[in-house]
């Protein structure tokens, strides 16, 4: 063999060996740390008996005050910089004398995105999200009228009723008396999207891909300990 040809052979060797100890010696995903509800979600969500004529609170409640920094923090110790950004809504409503609510309510902060990181892989630039909105507050008898009647697969949680929406989950809270919905995000945070994420739960560790045969199961497993906790928190300060 010439010794071109060697020289050859031998920078293709070498490139086959960085490549196979390339994929070897790939860290594993740190994982994200899930926790548990804690005991004292926060305090009461007060509820005043100071409706206007056509049966809405005069005020409604804040959606970003519906969950707190402490909840969000005992479910995902690492989480970092919590932001809240409210949005005010007008709504065309019903009133309890079934006519149109003239000029319909505007609710300051009827809305909110609240947003955080947590400083994992990817999640460290991309933020997960946490949507709440408050879609009806006020007597049984106003929410009932202004209830979404789009069909939802139930769920069966205390302090409510609720059940998973084309824009999330819907829940009535055990009064009749306000009726939100909530949609929870945590992206993927392998150090790449070809990179599974991983997940410490009870001192297990569990892994998905970004593979779409992974997504029913991701999700299902991000329901469980997180979208519904949080959902069971809002319930819970609602009903006290």
């Amino acid at each position: 063999m010439r010794g071109t040809d060697r020289r050859a052979v031998a920078v293709v060797v070498v490139a086959i060996g960085v490549m196979v100890s390339g994929c070897s010696s790939s860290p594993e995903t740190e994982p994200v740390t899930i926790g548990e509800l804690p005991d004292d979600v926060g305090p009461a969500i007060t509820l005043t008996d100071d409706l206007d004529e056509y049966g809405s609170l005069q005020t409604w409640p804040s959606a970003c005050d519906l969950v707190t920094d402490e909840t969000l923090t005992a479910l995902l110790p690492q989480i970092e910089q919590i932001t809240r950004t409210p949005e005010a809504v007008s709504y065309e409503v019903q009133g309890i004398d079934l006519i149109q609510v003239p000029g319909g309510i505007h609710a300051e902060e009827a809305r909110c995105e609240i947003a955080y990181t947590i400083p994992i892989g990817m999640l460290a630039t991309n933020s997960g999200v946490l949507h709440i909105e408050v879609l009806a507050a006020g007597s049984p008898e106003f929410v009932e009228l202004n209830l979404d009647k789009a069909p939802t697969t139930e769920l069966d949680v205390e302090g409510g009723s609720c059940g998973f929406a084309a824009d999330g989950i819907r829940c009535l809270d055990q009064s009749g008396r306000v009726h939100f919905r909530m949609s929870f995000s945590l992206p993927h945070h392998g150090p790449s999207l070809k990179d599974p994420s991983r997940y410490e739960y009870g001192g297990e560790t569990v892994s998905f891909t970004t593979n779409s045969s992974d997504d029913q199961a991701r999700n299902e497993f991000i329901d469980e300990h997180l979208t519904f906790p949080i959902m069971s928190s809002i319930l819970a300060r609602l009903a006290t």
